[in-house]
């Protein structure tokens, strides 16, 4: 099943239900609103679509003490009641553990047999004593395919006891979240103090943020990192197979030194994590018991220069600065190309016939000096008749596409080297200086989407369940207001964000890319 069958109607709810209407139904007990009364098919169905339009969106059970495989019946009851809630908050003086887990995962996918719960978005697991059994049962049910497509953009999993210290475990989740059918955004693993330099590491080994994932922020603030996970943290974030494509970086309160934050700092100073628009870094001071890093400290300051020391915070915060508006020049020049190229490419399009003749007639009379009214004529003769445009070879036609992005080009975008290139930032150019905000490699994807049918079809789908795909008069600028600082992308429940994510990232626009 593809993963836009979640995209459901309201219109599609109601035509089941009145196809239950006139076929034999199930009957089942409940305890949900008319007491134990037995219900029909039909019954369910239509409290069902009720429910999609008006019950809770939210779950809240914070802090309602719910423990084990029993505390879970009273979560799976409230979805049955709101079957479209997009969150559910466990957070908090609540103990399910593992083996509340795991029965909440198992009664989650029965209900989404049936189409219960399919619109979860986010989840909080927080605080309920959770290990790396859990974990693993997340990745296996959550975030990936089984059966169902995932939906899940938010996990978070902060005040429990994971440790990441299992390769198996560490590979498996990584595969997980690397995966192109994975739908997770942000994951937070804070406040968790058994995960160690070695468990983080081991994981990013595994993580590998191709332009398919949709995993934008990692969240590892309180945990147990040390100075020897900042150069190989740092050489993740820079590796375009690897976190290049990361986003939100928080890793508050650990021990990583200040020459281990000024090293993660420098791969987002010089531009090779051009991606990275936030970064936590807090109260990250070495305590004096860490005389064992001496010398991994040292190596990280022999790798620094003067200037590496002086200013880096503030020349930091620069750089995501710099990272944030050559992420938004990428998304607007995108979405303005989309719309141009699926008229030309995609829609089939005709344009009137033009009268050769007219032209020629046109031009010759203004080469005749003797006739004042010649330039009159000309416009004339082009008044009513279009540029024939499609009658262009191919390639003329993908050159005009391609120069016309450079009618609002990118002043940012040229001061960040090559990926084949070691060195630092070249010095500022000249700000007359133009660059394309796309790379070649995203424009004739761009191309390649508005020439697919396919796409168009999907791109309607999507359109028809709210995402809402932009006119043409809003080609250039589209909703430039969905594009959010935090996320630095669309906002996920912002109208219209739907069509955008999925066009951005189908086609490798929703990050900046270097050349």
């Amino acid at each position: 099943m593809s993963s836009f069958d979640r995209f459901r109607t309201p219109g599609g709810d109601l035509a089941s239900f009145f196809r239950s209407i006139v076929t034999p139904g199930h009957r089942y007990s409940s305890s949900q609103g008319r007491g134990h009364a037995s219900f029909d098919q039909a019954d369910y169905e239509w409290e069902q679509l009720r429910a999609n339009q008006a019950a809770a969106k939210h779950l809240d059970f914070f802090a309602h003490g719910l423990a084990g495989p029993r505390g879970t019946k009273v979560v799976l009851q409230a979805l049955r009641a709101s079957p479209g809630a997009t969150s559910i908050s466990l957070q908090s003086q609540n103990d399910l553990g593992d083996n509340g887990v795991r029965a909440l995962l198992v009664g989650l996918k029965q209900l989404r047999a049936r189409g219960v719960g399919a619109s979860l978005q986010e989840l909080n697991l927080s605080g309920n004593h959770l290990t790396d059994v859990s974990m693993h049962l997340i990745a296996l049910h959550l975030l990936q395919p089984s059966p169902h497509p995932p939906t899940l953009t938010h996990l978070y999993l902060t005040a429990n006891s994971f440790s990441l210290s299992s390769p198996e475990l560490t590979e498996f989740l990584g595969a997980a979240l690397s995966s192109p059918s994975s739908a997770l955004r942000c994951l937070s693993l804070t406040n968790n103090m058994a995960i160690k330099s070695t468990g983080l590491l081991s994981l990013l080994q595994h993580l590998k943020l191709g332009p398919s994932t949709q995993l934008a922020q990692l969240h590892f603030s309180l945990c147990e990192l040390t100075p020897n996970c900042a150069e190989p943290l740092a050489r993740w974030l820079e590796d375009p197979d690897g976190g290049a494509r990361l986003q939100v970086l928080c890793i508050n309160g650990n021990s990583i030194g200040v020459a281990g934050l000024r090293r993660i700092a420098r791969s987002v100073i010089s531009g090779k994590a051009s991606s990275l628009l936030h970064l936590e870094s807090h109260a990250n001071e070495p305590t004096e018991e860490q005389e064992e890093w001496k010398e991994v400290n040292e190596a990280l300051e022999a790798e620094e220069t003067e200037e590496d020391r002086e200013g880096w915070k503030e020349r930091l915060e620069v750089a995501k600065e710099r990272n944030k508006v050559v992420l938004k020049e990428t998304r607007l020049a995108a979405l303005g190309l989309l719309a141009k190229g699926r008229v030309l490419f995609g829609g089939n399009p005709r344009e009137p016939e033009v009268d050769a003749g007219a032209i020629r007639r046109g031009v010759e009379e203004l080469d005749t000096r003797e006739n004042p009214y010649a330039p009159k004529t000309l416009s004339s003769s082009l008044s009513s008749s279009a540029f024939p445009f499609l009658r262009l070879p191919i390639e003329l036609q993908v050159h005009v596409l391609r120069c016309s992005l450079l009618l609002k080009p990118s002043q940012t975008a040229h001061l960040y080297q090559p990926i084949s290139s070691t060195s630092s930032l070249l010095p500022p150019l000249s700000p007359s200086t133009l660059s394309s905000p796309l790379t070649e490699h995203q424009f004739l994807n761009l191309l390649a989407h508005c020439a697919s049918s396919s796409t168009l079809g999907i791109e309607m789908r999507i359109a028809a369940a709210g995402g809402r795909v932009p006119s043409l008069k809003q080609s250039t600028g589209w909703r430039q207001d969905s594009w959010t600082e935090a996320g630095g992308g669309a906002s996920g429940s912002a109208s219209g964000s739907a069509w955008e994510d999925w066009v951005l990232r189908k086609t490798e626009c929703d990050r900046f890319a270097r050349g």
